[in-house]
């Protein structure tokens, strides 16, 4: 049971990790990932959590993020 709980809060701990500030998360997604984003070249946008599948079953993530690279040209 006590490993259960531990889960849960790590899990929360996450989630709230993600929802703190672009610069948090992209430091977090370089870690976990290897790889090597720069806060001011990338847009970050949390994406639907949930795909129906052909067989109307519904799959659905804790977050989805799509990271796009900012076109700085004038």
């Amino acid at each position: 049971m006590q490993n259960t709980k531990e889960k849960i809060k790590l899990d929360e701990v996450l989630k709230y990790l993600f929802s703190t500030s672009n610069k948090v998360l992209i430091n977090l997604l370089n870690g976990i990932f290897d790889e090597d984003f720069a806060e001011d070249e990338v847009s970050l946008t949390v994406s639907n959590n949930e795909f129906i599948e052909d067989t109307l079953d519904v799959i659905r993530g804790d977050m989805f993020f799509e990271i796009s690279k900012i076109n700085n040209q004038m």
